[in-house]
């Protein structure tokens, strides 16, 4: 449609043709924008969004006359047809154990030819990335915050660890509603064998899941944590020190529930939820975020350029088992250490 050309067009070409997951989303992309096509029975109607993992469609179910999102997903570069069936499994077996409203719902599974897919519920709005951008206030974060808590909770209710917490996997419909999402790395909690491979996404990790331990439902409390923190100050806490621009009251929950000793946070995720909607006042203004502002519009435009709408939208940290992200904090804040309160 215009807008690329020149040294530009011939820089995008170069990296398409060397990047064969950038083929394949392309190749989606214009299978989307062409006729209608089909997945099972869902009538395909357009896309959502593509990323590196996989394109996610917006599809309808003639049987039950609803639309849903459909998750197309491709191996990755150590993974296989064997293991993105197992795992894909995984997520949608895990997701149909939850019926929460800040879950996710999944409704069926399968394969078309080789292609495999999820078919979900629709969830109407962006992911907590960008929602975060536009500065909705304190109090609508503690909301969204304690909302994705009462759905992590009910995942740990029925033995499941989601381990991969962070705005990304939280999507904030415009009426307010947080939705839990991408259960794909979820596992048991009763499961008490070590792991050699860390999953996950390194910036949200736990200290004891970075020291090789088994995640549980303490360290998907300390990656809300520090959702929490970056949506409340625009930048993620280092090791576990919170920000001294945010309110007394708050500064404890976050500490809290960052302690490094895991038995020191709060005793259930939905525990620390209701303390921070409890230490946030309704209409408490947002702390200043000079570096997100700055940062807003090359965050805007990536959305765009990639198409994410719903599943994807922002920069998205990398999985731990690809790259290691290295999370920087402005210099501006003044940073303290909060000793978290002795757990009743």
């Amino acid at each position: 449609a215009g807008g690329v050309a020149g040294a530009q067009l011939d820089t995008l070409e170069a990296h398409v043709d060397a990047c064969s997951g950038c083929r394949q989303s392309l190749a989606a992309v214009v299978r989307g924008q062409a006729a209608q096509a089909a997945l099972g029975r869902y009538r395909v109607d357009g896309i959502l969004g593509a990323g590196g993992m996989g394109i996610v469609y917006r599809a309808f179910d003639p049987e039950l006359r609803r639309p849903v999102a459909i998750k197309v997903v491709r191996p990755g570069p150590e993974e296989g047809m064997v293991g993105l069936r197992a795992r894909l499994g995984r997520e949608a077996e895990a997701m149909a154990r939850l019926s929460h409203r800040n879950v996710c719902h999944v409704y069926d599974l399968g394969s078309d030819g080789d292609e495999l897919w999820i078919a979900m519920e629709l969830v109407e709005g962006t992911s907590m990335r960008p929602w975060m951008l536009a500065q909705p206030g304190a109090a609508a974060v503690a909301d969204v915050i304690g909302q994705a808590a009462e759905g992590l909770g009910a995942a740990h209710a029925v033995g499941l660890c989601h381990r991969d917490v962070k705005p990304d996997n939280i999507l904030v419909e415009p009426g307010g509603r947080a939705v839990l999402t991408d259960f794909g790395l979820a596992r048991q909690l009763d499961v008490g064998t070590r792991s050699t491979v860390m999953a996950g996404t390194l910036a949200y990790m736990a200290p004891e899941v970075l020291e090789g331990g088994t995640p549980d439902a303490r360290s998907d409390q300390y990656a809300l944590a520090i959702t929490a923190h970056e949506a409340l100050t625009g930048i993620r806490p280092r090791h576990g020190v919170v920000t001294s621009t945010l309110a007394p009251a708050v500064r404890q929950v976050l500490a809290r529930g960052l302690a490094s000793d895991p038995a020191a946070r709060f005793a259930t995720v939905t525990e620390f939820g209701a303390a921070l909607r409890a230490a946030i006042a309704p209409g408490q203004r947002r702390t200043s975020r000079v570096a997100l502002g700055v940062a807003a519009g090359a965050v805007l435009a990536a959305a765009a350029i990639t198409g994410v709408v719903v599943w994807r939208s922002g920069p998205a940290p990398t999985k731990a088992t690809v790259v290691a992200e290295v999370p920087t904090a402005p210099s501006h804040p003044t940073l303290v250490p909060i000793a978290p309160p002795t757990a009743p």
